[in-house]
């Protein structure tokens, strides 16, 4: 399987030089809602990004009602400068907060929430679950553009069924990421 576009995670920019044969640069985090850029940062890298002909990406975590604050406050940052933008979701409420969302902006269902609905056959099973019709029912009514994979197996299962139902897919690579806590290693 050939990538068709690579990407990079910052965690600043421009403080980062992008190297040649990147489209993508993500930003945010999916694990730490600490860590979702300020609106002055976001706004930088919508400009860094529109300048050097990059996509930009916001990964966002599992939020609190906090963390949602947050991401509304980058919203309208994003709604200001009119940028287009992808955005990963990872928790429910954030694609709640989405169902007005600004135009130009794509929403990625995370891998931290795609592994409950693409599953893997048990070992020794023959074939792989078909896709749940509800569950790509949903996704189509949230507009969502496409779904990011944690394993190439997983993505190698259900990549065509996916890309039948109209819906890209992404592969996190080396990284796969089998378990979230609560513990959270920003707090000082």
């Amino acid at each position: 399987m050939k990538a068709k576009e690579r990407a990079v995670f910052c965690r600043k920019l421009p403080a980062v030089s992008v190297r040649r044969g990147f489209q993508v640069i993500y930003i945010g985090d999916e694990f730490c809602e600490r860590r979702l850029p300020d609106p002055e940062t976001f706004g930088g890298a919508l400009k860094y990004c529109e300048a050097n002909s990059l996509r930009l990406c916001l990964a966002t975590p599992c939020l609190t009602d906090s963390g949602i604050a947050s991401l509304a406050g980058l919203l309208e940052t994003l709604r200001e400068t009119r940028a287009g933008c992808d955005i990963v979701v990872n928790d429910w409420g954030a694609l709640r907060l989405l169902e007005n969302r600004p135009a130009g902006l794509e929403v990625w269902l995370g891998r931290l929430i795609t592994p409950r609905h693409c599953q893997m056959p048990d070992p020794g099973h023959a074939g792989t679950p078909p896709m749940n019709k509800r569950f790509l029912a949903f996704l189509r009514t949230q507009r969502i553009t496409g779904l990011e994979m944690n394993s190439l197996h997983t993505l190698a299962a259900h990549r065509s069924a996916l890309a039948a139902a109209g819906f890209k897919t992404s592969l996190h690579s080396p990284f796969v990421f089998l378990a979230m806590t609560r513990c959270c290693p920003c707090l000082g």
